[in-house]
């Protein structure tokens, strides 16, 4: 959202700036939790791609997904008022640290590895 506001309301960029940073060191050692379980996912998935490269393409889709969730279809002005309301550091999105979300996202992932690893090991006879 930090980064879609910019243009729609130069005038917060600074509030949400701050807000951003300020959410981001709350939540720094569960963001590198997401991160090491995507890293260790994502080549799994795309196995001929560099994994830096898939990384970054995983980055965008989810970057994309949550553009259209947030702001795809909105007027100007209804853009406008959303990124205002982003200034504002008590805003649900600068408190929120994603539980029970991640911890449900995190535990996907794994079972997915986990039976993608007893799919390919070979079966004793």
């Amino acid at each position: 959202m930090e980064e879609w506001c910019r243009s729609a309301d130069p005038g917060g960029v600074e509030a949400r700036k701050a807000a951003l940073q300020g959410w981001l060191e709350k939540n720094q050692s569960r963001i590198a939790a997401v991160d090491a379980r995507v890293a260790e996912v994502v080549p799994l998935l795309f196995p001929q791609a560099k994994p830096e490269e898939a990384m970054a393409n995983v980055r965008a889709q989810i970057k994309s997904m949550l553009f259209d969730l947030k702001l795809e279809g909105k007027t100007p002005e209804e853009t406008v008022a959303l990124c205002k309301a982003e200034t504002n550091p008590a805003s649900p999105r600068w408190n929120n640290n994603g539980m029970p979300q991640v911890q449900l996202s995190l535990a996907s992932l794994y079972d997915w590895q986990t039976k993608r690893a007893a799919q390919t090991r070979p079966q004793a006879p």
